[in-house]
């Protein structure tokens, strides 16, 4: 196995894995994951100018893949946070009202 195909191996095992910590919501691995991930990546493109021709595009096609499914994660989080953002102002909306009615309540006593 060539270094190149080993870490192109590497960084799809540690995405992968990434994502699996993702979807459990366990961002203490996901951000190591992350740090791997990014230093392999880094890894890999300080080797590109050392390879083949041929090497070298499958270094960038892979990259450039790689790059396109960072964005849609990054799209993919923006979305949820989003989500979560005004799932919390409607939750804090709610308990504003309640606090409010119990203040009433109270008052009226």
């Amino acid at each position: 196995m060539s270094k190149l195909d080993d870490l192109i191996r590497r960084i799809t095992e540690t995405e992968n894995a990434l994502c699996k910590e993702l979807e459990q919501e366990d961002l203490g691995f996901a951000l190591d994951y992350g740090e791997i991930n990014e230093s392999l990546v880094k890894e890999l493109c300080e080797l590109i100018p050392n390879l083949s021709e041929a090497e070298q595009k499958e270094a960038i096609e892979f990259l450039k893949a790689y790059d396109e499914h960072i964005n849609a994660q990054k799209e993919y989080i923006q979305t949820e946070q989003n989500r979560v953002k005004e799932l919390y102002k409607s939750v804090k909306k709610r308990h504003n009202i309640s606090d409010k009615y119990s203040q009433t309540k109270k008052n009226s006593f």
